[in-house]
């Protein structure tokens, strides 16, 4: 009983603080602290120059606030991988016979020493279709 009154009071406090920071990295809640900014012209180019059509637009334009968005906001996303995985259980008998576990390497980079995960698979031993995993 103690511990989970201790476990509630903890996790009150900890929603009723306001975080300054997240990750380290400072955040304001506060709109009025922006300070005072503008949005660029969609249509002028970093050069200064005006699009004048949408040749301009998706040729210069538009890579150029795309760029702004990856450098400003948003980051770039990572390349594509070929998508790797090992099976190395491929069904022993689980939970008294009632399940069949396959286990499934999952590796997230080309290097496949680096960078995985296990990912363990429960199917009942009787299923003859499709049935949810667990």
């Amino acid at each position: 009983m103690l511990t989970a009154c201790l476990l509630f009071i903890t996790t009150i406090n900890a929603f009723a603080q306001k975080q300054d920071t997240i990750a380290g990295i400072p955040v304001n809640y506060d709109e009025s602290k922006t300070g005072s900014w503008e949005l660029p012209d969609l249509f002028t180019l970093q050069s200064g120059s005006r699009v004048t059509n949408a040749k301009d637009w998706m040729e210069q334009r538009r890579p150029e606030i795309a760029r702004l968005f990856a450098s400003e906001q948003f980051g770039k996303s990572p390349r594509r991988i070929p998508r790797q995985a090992n099976l190395f259980d491929a069904g022993s008998p689980a939970l008294e016979g009632k399940a069949l576990r396959k286990q499934v390497r999952l590796y997230f980079t080309d290097d496949t020493a680096r960078h995985q995960a296990d990912m363990v698979i429960y199917l009942p031993a009787e299923a003859t279709g499709p049935v949810p995993l667990f």
